[in-house]
């Protein structure tokens, strides 16, 4: 017998949950890390992806590029495809929950 479907209830999780985070570094500055993990309402595996440019001045002091970045949370919208009863029409994915997470560490 499977478990019963979790019902779609909008809900912010405030309590901030980790997840993996890889980070790529393409032409110009573009960083781009791509965090996996589980919503903490309905637990589906969710991907976040975030986007930024690092502008660093060249010369001097200022020539150095972080290579760490401070914890820094976010809230996101559960995205995952899993089907949630009483989802609203038009809202084709996520559970309904608003969730933060942490979008990297040092």
């Amino acid at each position: 017998m499977s478990p019963a479907p979790i019902a779609y209830k909008k809900e912010h999780k405030k309590t901030p949950v980790t997840f993996q985070w890889q980070t790529e570094t393409g032409q110009g500055g573009q960083v781009r890390r791509t965090g996996t993990g589980h919503c903490p309402a309905c637990r589906c595996p969710l991907a976040v992806l975030v986007k930024e440019t690092q502008v660093v001045p060249k010369g001097g002091i200022f020539d150095r590029r972080r290579k760490e970045y401070p914890t820094r949370p976010v809230s996101v919208l559960c995205d995952c495809t899993t089907l949630h009863a009483g989802r609203p029409a038009g809202v084709v994915t996520g559970c309904g929950a608003r969730i933060t997470i942490v979008r990297w560490s040092v």
